[in-house]
């Protein structure tokens, strides 16, 4: 068999995966449950470097002139399209080693949607998976980006040596580029710099506490931030990842968990919800094995959302009284704001979300927003919006994060969103005036009022507040929540994961809203009062069941801004 000698680039992941494989280089590295494979340190460094100059041999030359450029600004952008597996991660670790800056799409984001995320960052290639190859090609043909597709290696037998360089690329080039929702205005891309990335991940996987000898279920799309981080994090460590979302289910991982190796994992809340319905259900010997398995877990990580003491309290006695870790953390940052320990054994107080980095400062405004400062937040935001990056930085440099809390003994509490106009559903930030906005166009609204309503799955729940005009019937078929969702969507364009799942109904006399002296409606008192859960036990409230189809809707471009649902 033939034996190649490849030259691995100085860059702090390839460094930290050259280690790994001199270490151990018959250690799996990765796996693939969908695929049924996995791969060892050497082969996907090997990989790796044979994708590397595969990918840079289909760019153009202004893109090849472009990588060795020391401005940091003069980056190449190359799409990535393929699932959370192995392909996906090769490819990505290929264009970092070029020196490029890797753009995840989801493997089924509509064409349309596409040509945004691709002509906001004016990308030179869009990379693909095998299976995702007629795909891009569909993609290429509306936004004439030119497409790879991962090539097999041929066998050999590979050994590695460090580049000479001692650093091949400027490390405030980028290192990913990471579209969110954001609230008002089209999807914004996070761009993190290399520096950044190897900052914010190395210290993550410090806090985590991650090894060689663990193994992380990775059971997330890896397009968008978490499940990004925890993958990069990962390979920076030397944890081995096992990818299983295209195969994850509920009783799956019952399944899989008791084979007693995996070691580390992060649920959000939902997702521990489904998996405690789904033990609840199992008979007792294989309740028990489950049970042996989730104690076999070093670290059961959680967040993304509120993580409720209830949930805190179960998840400790299941595992034997270790801790459910609850990470806080946002896009906009590489890595983790903050975390509790997965050692501790004290409970957590409520709202609690651990102590911060030494590296990340962390401060208060006069409102009590969250701000923080750090070399693992974002470079900038990309977007089609010219004034994206307005107001996002206080006078001393410090990233609003949106997010209200306070600041005990250097713990980190989280309490809510700054403003009541922001709701956060699902991962989602959605602005209230937006739908406010569509529902005032109905011709039996008078007035609106949109606010966001706290579910122990879904973080907040669109609940929208309808002021009727006179004479018309509250209980009208037109004000459905089923007719109103369609209206929204059809009509008015409205993306699926905006719609109302809480509709309720009222005259305009006598006035139901409770107001400030004034006469401004009071946004968390018409949640408190009017959406409590007795008004919507007695049937004053309707609610949508999000498991229900809607096929009239059908499947429309921007529906989970480019994503998909969670």
């Amino acid at each position: 068999m033939e034996r190649i000698q490849s030259k691995v680039p100085s860059e702090p992941f390839l460094l930290q995966l050259f280690e790994r494989w001199q270490q151990s280089p018959d250690a799996v590295v990765i796996k693939d449950a969908a695929e049924g494979t996995q791969a060892t340190g050497t082969t996907f460094l090997h990989d790796i470097l044979i994708q590397k100059d595969y990918i840079y041999n289909r760019l153009d030359e202004d893109a090849k002139k472009r990588l060795s450029s020391p401005d940091e600004n003069d980056n190449v952008f190359i799409g990535l399209l393929a699932a959370a597996g192995y392909h996906y991660a090769v490819l990505f670790f290929a264009i970092y080693s070029l020196g490029a800056v890797a753009v995840p799409l989801l493997p089924r984001v509509l064409p349309e949607e596409a040509k945004y995320f691709l002509s906001v960052c004016n990308a030179s290639l869009l990379a693909s998976s095998p299976t995702a190859t007629d795909h891009a090609q569909s993609i290429s043909t509306v936004t004439s980006t030119p497409t790879y597709t991962y090539t097999p290696p041929t066998t050999c037998q590979p050994a590695f040596t460090l580049s000479s360089n001692t650093q091949e690329c400027n490390p405030e080039k980028g290192f990913v580029l990471l579209y969110t929702s954001g609230t008002t205005g089209p999807p914004k891309g996070v761009l993190y710099s290399r520096r950044s990335a190897a900052i914010g991940l190395r210290t993550k996987a410090e806090q985590l506490g991650l090894t060689p000898n663990d193994l992380w279920l990775h059971h997330m799309p890896a397009h968008w931030g978490a499940g990004f981080d925890f993958f990069t994090t990962c390979v920076y460590a030397g944890t081995c990842v096992e990818f299983c979302n295209a195969v994850y289910t509920s009783d799956w991982f019952w399944g899989r968990i008791k084979k007693g190796d995996v070691t580390c994992m992060f649920a959000s809340p939902s997702v521990l919800d489904g998996l405690l319905e789904s033990l609840g259900k199992r008979s007792g010997e294989e309740y028990e094995a489950g049970v042996e398995g989730l104690r076999g877990l070093k670290l059961l990580a959680s967040g993304a959302m509120r993580v409720s003491d209830r949930a805190k309290a179960v998840w400790r006695e299941l595992r034997g009284d270790r801790p459910l870790v609850v990470l806080y953390s946002a896009t906009e940052v590489a890595g983790l704001i903050s975390t509790t320990h997965w050692e501790d054994g004290e409970d957590v107080p409520v709202d609690c979300c651990g102590t911060p980095p030494s590296n990340l400062e962390v401060k208060l405004s006069e409102e009590g927003e969250i701000c923080i400062r750090g070399p693992q937040i974002m470079k900038r935001y990309l977007s089609s919006d010219p004034n994206v990056m307005n107001n996002i930085y206080d006078s001393e440099g410090f990233y609003k994060t949106g997010d209200v809390g306070r600041l005990e003994n250097n713990r980190v509490f989280v309490l809510g969103r700054a403003s009541h106009d922001v709701i956060r559903f699902q991962g989602w930030k959605i602005y209230a005036p937006e739908i406010e906005d569509a529902l005032h166009k109905h011709p039996e609204v008078l007035h609106v009022l949109v606010v966001g309503v706290r579910d122990p799955k879904l973080d907040q729940l669109v609940a929208a507040l309808l002021v009727v005009k006179d004479g018309v019937d509250i209980n009208s078929e037109r004000l459905k929540i089923t007719n109103l969702r369609r209206w929204l969507a059809l009509e008015q364009g409205v993306p699926r994961y905006k719609l109302p799942t809480m509709l309720r109904c009222v005259t305009r006399n006598p006035d139901p809203l409770p107001r400030t002296g004034s006469g401004k409606p009071i946004k968390p008192k018409i949640r408190e009062i009017l959406f409590a859960e007795a008004e919507r036990e007695n049937g004053n409230v309707q609610a949508w069941n999000l498991a229900t189809e809607e096929p009239e809707i059908g499947r429309r471009a921007w529906d989970w801004a480019g994503g998909a649902a969670r």
